[in-house]
């Protein structure tokens, strides 16, 4: 199967030795510990590393589901090694939304998992958002994935087909918040942080667990921490490594990292846009606040005085937004 890369086409075959896996970490942002792993594809071809997005729209449906069951069998052979040297981690497969017309999914997913001796809460399948998920048959694959007791995820949500009509209709169990949402973070605090506060209202209204994607630095990942998200993936725990690595990563991690309340303008400018967009006061009393630390390493009097403001009785509005918009500035201006 041809696929065009710098306009050169390469041939592709879902049976070659070109399949390269690699895992990344997702992490609890309150106890640092990590559990799951995703798996991600790649495929070296002609000296060339592809990423799924230049090899998945040229593959047909049928290469597609055999590339799925490629890739979930290599992983759960993994996972059962990893058992087996005392390692207990679930992992994370992506499927393409093509494979979950075929009414035998299921069937791959339980054999698979039969295969190795796993039980289904080990594993996580999530949807891509590479086309939609629009028809009864995919639909109801979903619902057969979750009866085996696998759970179900959502790739990439707020970005391309992944809506939060998606979220309401179809049944998930975790959602990805999309990384270029959470990098939006850095240069537009505000518009972000509200879209964020939306898609995590709506998945957890469904009972979702909610992870972080492109989680790159510590103001990242207590500003995504904040607006609600519980679990990370970036490259501030781990870039994607080989299977082969995982278990030295685990056991090289002595003890998780607990992700500090506020330790960045970032955080702050979350800490403080959570609580002035309900209209509420900062809990406790100001000398105790988290971004209390922040404010006197790094503020002027005038944002010190807007702070102790949104502490007490009733909030101040003229200060909050004074305080909002002096977070703002820093956030973009570092």
């Amino acid at each position: 199967m041809a696929v065009p890369v710098n306009r050169s086409p390469v041939e592709v075959d879902v049976d070659d030795d070109g399949l390269r896996l690699e895992l990344q970490p997702v992490v609890n942002l309150r106890t640092g510990a990590a559990r799951t792993f995703e798996a991600l594809v790649r495929w070296d071809v002609g000296g060339r590393r592809l990423a799924p997005a230049e090899f998945l729209p040229a593959l047909s449906a049928q290469d597609v589901d055999r590339l799925f069951q490629r890739v979930l069998g290599r992983v759960l052979g993994h996972v059962r090694s990893w058992d087996l040297e005392g390692i207990t981690v679930d992992v994370s497969v992506n499927v393409d939304p093509r494979t979950l017309r075929d009414r035998r999914c299921s069937s791959w997913v339980a054999t698979a998992l039969e295969r190795q001796a796993l039980s289904a809460d080990r594993l996580v399948v999530e949807v891509l958002e590479t086309s939609p998920v629009d028809c009864a048959a995919q639909t109801e694959t979903l619902v057969q994935l979750r009866r085996l007791g696998v759970r179900v995820g959502m790739d990439d949500f707020g970005a391309g087909h992944s809506t939060i009509a998606r979220l309401t209709d179809l049944p998930f169990d975790v959602v990805k918040i999309d990384r270029s949402l959470v990098g939006l973070l850095l240069s537009d605090p505000r518009s972000a942080a509200s879209t964020i506060d939306s898609l995590v209202s709506a998945a957890t209204s469904q009972g979702c667990r909610i992870v972080a994607e492109g989680v790159e630095n510590t103001s990242l990942a207590e500003a995504v921490l904040l607006l609600g998200a519980d679990l990370g993936q970036g490259f501030l725990y781990a870039c994607p490594m080989p299977p082969e690595a995982v278990a030295d990563w685990i056991r090289g991690r002595w003890a998780p990292r607990p992700q500090k309340p506020v330790t960045t303008m970032l955080g702050a400018f979350a800490l403080h846009w959570r609580h002035a967009s309900l209209g509420r006061v900062h809990p406790g009393g100001v000398e105790d606040c988290a971004m209390s630390t922040v404010l006197r390493d790094g503020a002027d009097d005038a944002a010190v005085r807007w702070h102790a403001r949104q502490h007490g009785d009733r909030p101040d509005p003229v200060a909050a937004r004074a305080l909002e918009e002096w977070l703002v500035s820093r956030v973009v201006g570092d």
